[in-house]
């Protein structure tokens, strides 16, 4: 029921606004707490490196990083593994456009999509050794 009226909206031009409640799949991106916003684009239209979110069990929000014969293969950018199933049309809801955290807001243009791909390679070098030193501090 509540897939059915968010694609409504989305298909009716509206933005649809969501807050993280659990999660650290697509960290340092979208964090707890962040309010996302979710715009319509056909499903046809979506490329490789959008982030879209879906409905698998819960509503999830992970980059696509193949698209294989009309289906999509998805990954949290913080998940050392792609996902273990495939995103069709019904299961998809949105594309992000728009992330609003505590401190600042951005909304994903060609330059910070750009900048965002230079970066995501090398953040593993950053997030595994802070994950480490916090993992020592709380013993």
């Amino acid at each position: 029921m509540k897939i059915r009226l968010i694609k409504e909206a989305l298909k009716k031009n509206q933005e649809c606004v969501f807050e993280t409640t659990f999660g650290n799949s697509m960290w340092p991106l979208v964090s707890k707490n962040d309010k996302i916003f979710i715009i319509n684009r056909p499903f046809k239209d979506l490329k490789k490196g959008d982030i879209i979110l879906f409905y698998h069990n819960c509503f999830i929000l992970h980059r696509i990083i193949e698209n294989l014969n009309g289906k999509l293969i998805t990954k949290g950018d913080n998940n050392r593994y792609k996902d273990n199933f495939l995103i069709n049309k019904e299961d998809y809801i949105g594309l992000l456009n728009k992330i609003e955290k505590k401190r600042f807001n951005f909304t994903f243009n060609k330059n910070f999509i750009k900048a965002y791909k230079y970066f995501l390679p090398f953040r593993r070098l950053f997030i595994f050794p802070l994950r480490f030193i916090n993992y020592i501090k709380k013993d």
